[in-house]
Protein backbone atom coordinates (compact mmCIF):
# COMPACT_ATOMS: atom_id res chain seq x y z
CA UNK A 1 0.00 0.00 0.00
CA UNK A 2 1.55 3.37 -1.12
CA UNK A 3 1.18 6.86 0.45
CA UNK A 4 1.29 4.89 4.36
CA UNK A 5 3.42 6.75 6.71
CA UNK A 6 5.96 7.89 4.99
CA UNK A 7 6.38 5.67 2.37
CA UNK A 8 5.20 1.96 1.43
CA UNK A 9 3.50 -0.07 4.45
CA UNK A 10 4.37 -4.19 4.07
CA UNK A 11 0.97 -5.29 6.01
CA UNK A 12 -1.99 -2.24 6.87
CA UNK A 13 -3.55 -3.60 9.54
CA UNK A 14 -7.08 -2.23 11.10
CA UNK A 15 -8.57 -2.91 14.49
CA UNK A 16 -11.45 -1.41 16.47
CA UNK A 17 -10.87 1.81 13.98
CA UNK A 18 -6.95 2.09 14.83
CA UNK A 19 -4.83 1.43 12.36
CA UNK A 20 -1.25 0.18 12.20
CA UNK A 21 1.64 -0.93 9.66
CA UNK A 22 3.79 -4.08 9.77
CA UNK A 23 6.87 -3.24 7.74
CA UNK A 24 8.46 -7.08 6.45
CA UNK A 25 12.36 -7.26 6.40
CA UNK A 26 14.45 -10.51 5.81
CA UNK A 27 17.69 -11.00 7.71
CA UNK A 28 20.03 -14.05 5.71
CA UNK A 29 23.53 -13.10 7.17
CA UNK A 30 23.80 -11.54 10.87
CA UNK A 31 20.63 -11.51 13.23
CA UNK A 32 22.89 -10.22 16.15
CA UNK A 33 20.96 -7.50 18.26
CA UNK A 34 23.54 -5.42 17.17
CA UNK A 35 23.77 -6.23 13.86
CA UNK A 36 19.50 -5.74 13.62
CA UNK A 37 20.22 -2.17 15.34
CA UNK A 38 22.59 -1.31 12.69
CA UNK A 39 20.87 -2.27 10.20
CA UNK A 40 17.20 -1.43 10.85
CA UNK A 41 17.61 0.83 14.20
CA UNK A 42 16.93 4.16 11.81
CA UNK A 43 13.96 3.15 10.49
CA UNK A 44 11.87 2.30 13.34
CA UNK A 45 13.26 5.57 14.80
CA UNK A 46 11.01 6.94 11.80
CA UNK A 47 8.10 5.37 12.61
CA UNK A 48 8.07 8.55 15.30
CA UNK A 49 7.29 10.85 12.56
CA UNK A 50 4.23 9.63 10.80
CA UNK A 51 0.85 9.85 10.36
CA UNK A 52 -0.03 6.55 11.65
CA UNK A 53 -0.21 5.87 15.99
CA UNK A 54 1.95 2.37 16.02
CA UNK A 55 4.42 1.01 13.31
CA UNK A 56 6.13 -2.36 13.75
CA UNK A 57 9.11 -3.60 11.75
CA UNK A 58 9.56 -7.14 11.47
CA UNK A 59 12.73 -8.68 11.12
CA UNK A 60 12.41 -12.42 9.85
CA UNK A 61 15.32 -14.43 10.82
CA UNK A 62 16.72 -16.45 7.87
CA UNK A 63 20.32 -17.26 9.14
CA UNK A 64 19.74 -20.65 9.99
CA UNK A 65 20.82 -22.57 7.32
CA UNK A 66 19.17 -26.16 8.09
CA UNK A 67 15.44 -24.59 8.52
CA UNK A 68 15.42 -25.36 11.87
CA UNK A 69 16.10 -22.17 14.63
CA UNK A 70 15.46 -22.57 18.62
CA UNK A 71 11.78 -22.71 19.64
CA UNK A 72 10.72 -19.27 20.12
CA UNK A 73 10.58 -19.43 24.17
CA UNK A 74 14.43 -19.63 24.29
CA UNK A 75 14.94 -16.83 21.59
Amino acid sequence: MRGVAAGRADVVHQVDGVRFITEVKREEEDASFENLLASYGDQTTLYQYTNLPIGILLVLDLTTKDGLSGHFRTL
